[in-house]
């Protein structure tokens, strides 16, 4: 495993993960959460494990794809979408099943699509990153 393309990849994955965990939790789609799920004041927060969780977030990506020897953007973004929504509908539906954190169905619908558009942009992204350098046959 290339220990730098990996650090990068997990680095730049984090980023992209909070940036759009942020964008569609708590501005796209924040009236809908609320309403589904149990809302979250964003003064609540701790923002340090948030980024944390991030980051460990693109860590996992930046594994899996390379494990998985993603090479291309489309490639990225098929394994990372295919993994977070494997990956969010079994913790949604876990959460479900034991009464934390959602009120329906539908709002675990949501969730999944969501975090499969978040966790397809990391895979590309990582991709993107790791690819960069790398010259022309």
């Amino acid at each position: 495993m290339n220990t730098n393309k990996f650090l990068i990849g997990g680095v730049v994955g984090g980023i992209v993960s909070f940036a759009l965990g942020y964008f569609f939790y708590n501005l796209l789609f924040k009236s809908y959460f609320d309403d589904n799920a149990f809302p979250v004041d964003l003064a609540s927060i701790k923002w340090g494990a948030n980024i944390a969780s991030s980051l460990l977030y693109g860590f996992l990506f930046s594994y899996i794809l390379e494990k998985g020897k993603a090479t291309s953007l489309a490639s990225g973004a098929t394994m990372g979408f295919i993994v977070g929504l494997l990956f969010e509908s079994s913790l949604d539906i876990g959460f479900y099943s034991i009464g934390m954190l959602y009120k329906n169905l539908m709002i675990i619908c949501a969730d999944v699509a969501v975090t499969a558009v978040i966790t397809s942009a990391i895979g590309a992204a990582i991709v993107f990153v790791g690819s960069m350098g790398k010259k022309e046959a």
